[in-house]
């Protein structure tokens, strides 16, 4: 990562930074490896660098929840009696509500809050709500366009039944302040820095890291569990950093790379002897993919409704530990290092673009969690194929009820949409390749799926790979970001299909499909492995039939 010295050695010697370091140390918070504010890149991203090297399996940051902001500090503040409203005790959302409204409270408090030095360094906060329909455009998404713009009508709602509240109060929340404007600053605060941690947290200084794909966990004891633990060094994890004991490390960082299980084989093997191309699941039983092979949150905005307006249930968590003896920590994971000078990451969760686009406002590049998202005519519905955006608009009841969501992945065919058109076809297998000719006729349906997809975009691969080097704005930056890999992905799967159909015609042609990698080329094998669980499928039926 590179440090943008100049924006660092600014953000230094600013004295809103020196309120807020001395203000989490005046109260407990223990990170003598961590240094903030470090500005990052051209842009100058403020963000934590690692003062010494931090190893894997090291607590390096300890919070005491006195200074969390949670559910229980809200509920049991002055204001407390207002969250006995049934918007919240009852609305679904009803815990993220009264965070929002606490620390809007607290804002409005200014100097007079305990929080005030920590509010003091939140600024430039935007999520996706705030990009210009110029910006948004360059997402080259008119799906998650749609969902933006739904985001941006369900804060509104909420706002009206806060606001319908809390104008009851006037000596909380002054009417002669623009409480919208500081309700829209609680709530990106909370998004943006919260944690899902009990019920939902901001946790000072915790939350000064920035997203990554690393592993981290979180967990929270009491002082003088962590006093023993730091003292007698009996864990697996390193709690020295706790008494601020130096310790001399020598640290190798393993740069996660998004590789599937082949691609890593190969860096250190050439390619093995075999007759099928599932064989190789046997030869790479010991390699663990860092491709996304497991599904993130597999949620498209679109494909959910508003959420209820109240449930029967109000899901508070447990309250937590006594609040002045105990700490929220963070530690590195088995795998996950950081050198001195380096930023300090923290995994916000599984998060592909379209999560990050609409919850934080960025994306990143290479995105292994990366889906290409679309909607199918079920067949029901009589019809077949894409669900186009102006159906998804006028959200008619055949909509709602007759389509299903697909995703596309880089490194996987989606066997899914092999099933969907099986199931329109009187064909008796459906969950698994039979007859070569009908799968062949799938492949073409599926072909002309992407084809399409890939046709939606405005600008081709090259042209945005180019127009990244430019001189960009941070939500070009991420716009590009999120339409490279989009294109990435369905050229990707256009590929598996036609090297499906190729090898399928060799197989109709007489191939022998239980040996049909002998003598094939190291291309040829590679582009052939994502395929291999459809293979050996359709191997199994054809040795029965």
């Amino acid at each position: 990562m590179d440090v943008n010295v100049e924006k660092t050695k600014a953000l230094k010697a600013d004295p809103i930074y020196a309120a807020y370091k001395k203000w989490a140390d005046d109260n407990g918070v223990i990170c003598p490896n961590l240094d903030y504010p470090v500005a990052f890149w051209d842009e100058g991203v403020i963000g934590t660098a690692a003062k010494n090297d931090i190893p894997p399996n090291k607590a390096y940051v300890f919070v005491p929840y006195s200074i969390c902001i949670n559910l229980q500090r809200a509920k049991s503040s002055e204001i407390s009696h207002i969250f006995k409203k049934r918007f919240f005790t009852k609305h679904s959302r009803g815990n993220d509500h009264i965070l929002w409204i606490f620390v809007l409270y607290e804002k409005l408090k200014g100097p007079e809050s305990f929080w005030y030095p920590y509010f003091t360094t939140m600024s430039g906060f935007s999520n996706m709500i705030d990009w210009t329909e110029e910006e948004l455009a360059e997402l080259q998404d008119k799906l998650l366009v749609h969902d933006n713009m739904k985001w941006r009508d369900r804060i509104s709602r909420i706002w009206k039944g806060i606001y319908g509240i809390i104008k009851n109060y006037p000596e909380y929340f002054p009417p002669d302040r623009n409480l919208y404007e500081e309700f829209m600053w609680s709530w990106k605060v909370c998004c943006t820095r919260g944690y899902a941690w009990e019920g939902g947290m901001l946790i000072p200084v915790a939350d000064n890291t920035n997203h990554g794909e690393v592993y981290t966990s979180y967990e929270s004891e009491e002082k003088s569990v962590l006093k023993v633990q730091a003292e007698n060094r009996t864990s697996e994890v390193d709690y020295t950093d706790f008494l601020d004991i130096k310790l001399e490390y020598e640290i190798e960082v393993d740069y996660r790379k998004n590789t599937n299980r082949l691609e890593k084989y190969l860096e250190k093997s050439e390619i093995p002897e075999i007759r099928n191309i599932w064989q190789l699941d046997r030869v790479l039983e010991n390699y663990r993919s860092s491709s996304s092979e497991d599904d993130e949150r597999n949620i498209a905005e679109c494909t959910s409704e508003e959420e209820s307006a109240y449930d029967e249930e109000d899901n508070v968590p447990d309250d937590p530990p006594t609040q002045g003896e105990y700490y929220f920590f963070m530690s590195t994971g088995v795998r996950t290092s950081f050198k001195k000078g380096e930023q300090v990451l923290n995994a916000y969760g599984r998060l592909n673009n379209r999560n990050l686009l609409l919850d934080y406002g960025f994306a990143i590049p290479n995105n292994r969690y990366d889906t290409v998202y679309f909607l199918l005519w079920l067949a029901r519905s009589g019809r077949e194929g894409l669900v186009k955006i102006e159906d998804i608009k006028a959200k008619s009841e055949e909509y709602c009820n007759s389509t299903e969501l697909y995703g596309l992945k880089p490194k996987r065919l989606n066997v899914d949409v092999f099933i969907y058109y099986r199931e329109m076809m009187p064909i008796p297998v459906k969950n698994f390749p039979s007859d070569i000719q009908v799968e062949l006729e799938i492949i073409d349906k599926f072909l002309s799926i992407c084809i399409e997809l890939h046709e939606d975009f405005v600008t081709n691969l090259e042209y945005d790979e180019e127009l990244l080097k430019t001189d960009c704005s941070g939500r070009m930056k991420s716009a590009l970001y999120y339409r490279i890999n989009q294109k990435k992905i369905v050229l990707s799967q256009i590929k598996m299909l036609e090297t499906l159909r190729k090898e399928l015609e060799k197989i109709q042609d007489g191939l022998d499909i239980s040996t049909h990698t002998e003598g094939r080329s190291f291309e040829e094998i590679r582009d052939l492995y994502p395929l291999r669980d459809y293979l050996k499928s359709l191997e199994g039926y054809i040795k029965k039939s």
